[in-house]
């Protein structure tokens, strides 16, 4: 093509190539101006719905005239192509500008502002973009933004589209997932019809990419991606970016990326004038005339130095703190430069006699999985959900303390909650000692402290034990360790000493550097319990209290190992885990969800039976509520409400099994039962009503409800596959109490074994119901 002549058009070099056409530069000889040209490919002029597309793609572009937006000159055939011809933009792309590096704050909020400047333009002539990515937005050298390729575009009104005799349901096919996967919004990653939100969510993810250097959501295939788009959340601002961000961006970054439409900004307009303000404050902040127009007469020759502390002597230069009235005046002012930089970082320390004792409303002691991160992101969205104002996560002395602060309707002054977490042993004997209202525990509360606890009621009772979450004992290693699976047996003897180097695992690496966490540790606890059985941790074994700490040391250690909760897995690598003849399973949400994998392990919360602070029940319901459960997700906990899966199923599976499961996907969760009993255990009484939510929101009924019992006893197969029938039997009468009668209801015995059945703990794994549904 290069060379060329389209008209008068005349190909000068080729730019790159899509989907949707490839791109030229060429010159038009009529009106000498250099131009960018999109020709569909021959070998796609056949397809009428490409040609459709095509042609559409620029009538509507050529619609919008907006300075952020590229401009459509031309739309033509010649020489047996169509082609567009369009504006000549001298700059480079976000993905250019990006690299793999954080853009400069101010430069990632302008772009982003100008993007949404563009597609308010288009949404106002009822245009979506459905492809907004890193590519498709150009910055010229002046910084002003161009919006690229509205080949994916569609008529938000389908009346529009029928003037235009264009078959909407041939050129925008329900079940196809256009545009880029890692920005996709979750609507179009299932194939469903995408709208002005799904363009939100895209800038959103534009947005982190532009202040991160990073995708918001990745993996190795598109598949993995699109999974990672519907289910996963992406890593905080805290995190991922080096440089401090103001608290709020993380607020309009969520809201923008929300994964149901409803919960995202409803129009572009908000979410634009949400970064404006906060662009305006942040420069506001850091342009030096602020200070001068504050204090005109302040020196020139501070202008290099700190910027407080030029303020300060500005200060002093103007009102002569050498006397009591400038003094007051000079920090009153001082006060108001300041306050800018507070509100937009956020307060590092405790402001002194902010909260007084008497009004913490809630003291949350135990775990450090749950209270690092998860526990005062629920607070904070727990004093919102209460109508508080001015909420804030204020440090303590050490990294394992935190209170949140909120002022609360018909209060003046701040209301706390209190987060102390020491571990999950402190979470009992905190509650003891009335030095806690609700336990934090990343285990199951053991025999004696039920004992030591009597006095406060049974603490196993449905009404003090309450599953906040689910977490999988992540075994991680350097990512350059060959190993990609163990046994939990094989783990076990690593971690006690017997297993000392990788020699040993058929693996090249030298001594095994073992990562463990400390005592005080409902981890390490679960760890003990899962794998060590009571076996002794090796004394070479590095401690830590934090499990971050733990995991960047593994991350760069080459002969590393250790062990962590799920979402603090980060940099390592996750091994795949087996037990007895069960097959090897990574944990990942589906399998941890599930309690299929070996390590799988519930978060709990612990309240008393008798506790006469209202503030308890209400937190706890929160927390298990749908919006609860949606923080636990962004925590990178594996949430209760319940999802749909397609997932592999294993060749040896029964066939009966096999054909019943056809056209059907997993529900996210099986139905478990307390120790040696067919009655159903405390996770699984919620459960039943988030399942019954789930079907009647898909408008599903119990004719689309498969139950699957399984059993082990380890000997008598005949009494597994009755034990395993009378399960799902228990399971379907709950169902059917609540109105929804299942249509397939059976037990397939021990088969299908996620555990071995040579221990009673992993036939206590095996005996569950699984709950599959068919659309």
């Amino acid at each position: 093509m290069i060379d060329k002549e389209l008209l008068n058009y005349r190909i000068l070099k080729k730019l790159g190539a899509g989907g949707q056409g490839t791109v030229y530069k060429a010159l038009n000889t009529k009106l000498n101006r250099t131009v960018v040209i999109k020709v569909l490919p021959p070998e796609l002029t056949t397809n009428e719905v490409n040609l459709k597309r095509f042609e559409r793609e620029a009538h509507l572009a050529s619609s919008l005239d907006h300075p952020n937006i590229c401009a459509i000159y031309d739309f033509n055939f010649a020489e047996g192509v169509h082609f567009i011809a369009m504006q000549n933009i001298e700059g480079r792309t976000v993905r250019e500008l990006v690299n793999g590096r954080p853009l400069e704050l101010k430069t990632a909020l302008s772009i982003a502002v100008q993007v949404c400047d563009a597609l308010a333009a288009a949404h106002a002539q009822g245009i979506i973009h459905r492809d907004i990515k890193a590519n498709n937005v150009m910055v010229t050298e002046a910084g002003q933004v161009k919006v690229l390729d509205f080949g994916l575009a569609k008529l938000m009104d389908d009346e529009a589209e029928k003037a235009n005799r264009i078959d909407q349901t041939h050129l925008t096919e329900i079940g196809v997932p256009y545009g880029t996967a890692t920005y996709a919004a979750p609507e179009q990653a299932r194939g469903e019809r995408a709208d002005h939100r799904s363009d939100i969510f895209s800038t959103g993810i534009l947005l982190y990419e532009m202040l991160t250097g990073i995708w918001a959501f990745q993996g190795k295939t598109t598949i993995d991606v699109r999974y990672a788009v519907l289910h996963d959340t992406p890593t905080p601002l805290t995190e991922a970016r080096p440089a401090p961000t103001p608290p709020q961006l993380q607020k309009i970054l969520d809201r923008a990326m929300a994964k149901d439409p409803r919960d995202r900004y409803q129009n572009i307009t908000a979410m634009r004038d949400e970064l404006r303000v906060m662009l305006h404050d942040i420069s506001l902040a850091e342009d030096p005339k602020f200070i001068e127009d504050v204090v005109p007469s302040a020196p020139r020759h501070l202008s290099g130095a700190n910027p407080l502390t030029n303020t300060f002597h500005r200060l002093k230069v103007r009102t002569g703190l050498g006397n009591v009235s400038g003094a007051i005046i000079g920090l009153v002012l001082l006060g108001l430069i300041i306050l800018p930089f507070w509100y937009l970082f956020g307060a590092k320390s405790k402001l002194p006699g902010a909260v007084s004792d008497e009004n913490v409303i809630l003291r949350l002691n135990g775990s450090n999985t749950i209270g690092a991160k998860l526990a005062p992101s629920l607070a904070e969205e727990f004093f919102k959900q209460q109508g508080a104002k001015e909420i804030r996560i204020v440090p303590g002395q050490n990294a394992e303390e935190v209170t949140v602060l909120g002022i609360l309707p018909g209060n003046s002054s701040p209301s706390a909650i209190e987060i102390r977490s020491h571990g999950s042993t402190t979470a009992f004997t905190d509650i003891k000692e009335s030095k806690s209202d609700i336990g934090l525990s990343s285990r199951k509360i053991k025999p004696d402290e039920v004992n030591n606890l009597q006095a406060f009621g049974d603490m196993t009772s449905p009404a003090s034990e309450h599953i906040l979450a689910l977490d999988g004992i992540a075994v991680i290693v350097n990512h350059n360790n060959p190993v990609e699976s163990l046994t939990k047996e094989q783990i076990a003897e690593i971690f006690f000493g017997k297993i000392t180097n990788w020699s040993q695992l058929l693996s090249p690496g030298g001594q095994i550097k073992i990562y463990a966490r400390d005592d005080n540790s409902g981890t390490f606890d679960s760890f003990k319990a899962l794998v060590l059985d009571n076996r002794q941790l090796t004394s070479s074994a590095v401690r830590f209290e934090d499990s971050m700490a733990l995991s960047e040391a593994v991350a760069r250690d080459p002969d590393g190992i250790g062990f962590v909760g799920l979402p603090y897995v980060k940099d390592a690598k996750a091994l795949a885990v087996s037990e007895g003849e069960a097959l090897p399973l990574l944990p990942n949400r589906l399998t941890v969800a599930t309690e299929d994998y070996i390590l799988s392990r519930r978060l709990y919360l612990y309240t008393t039976s008798k506790a006469r602070n209202e503030w308890v029940r209400k937190f706890v319901d929160f927390a298990l509520s749908q919006p609860g459960q949606e923080i636990v997700s962004r925590n990178g906990f594996i949430a209760q409400n319940v999802r749909s899966e397609n997932p592999s199923v294993t060749k040896n599976a029964p066939v009966e099994y096999i054909n019943l499961i056809k056209g059907a996907e997993r529900l996210s969760l099986n139905f478990r039962f307390r120790k040696g009993g067919k009655e159903l255990d405390n996770k699984a009484l919620l459960d039943l009503d988030r399942v019954v939510n789930f079907i009647t929101d898909q408008k599903l009924s119990g004719q689309n409800l498969l139950l699957f019992g399984f059993a082990d006893d380890g000997q008598n197969s005949d009494m597994n596959l009755n034990l395993s029938k009378e399960r799902a039997m228990v399971v379907a009468d709950q169902f059917t109490r609540r109105g929804i009668t299942p249509v397939v209801v059976t037990g397939f015995g021990s088969s299908l074994r996620v555990a071995s059945g040579s221990t009673e703990e992993g036939r206590d794994k095996n005996r569950r119901v699984e709950l599959w549904l068919r659309n």
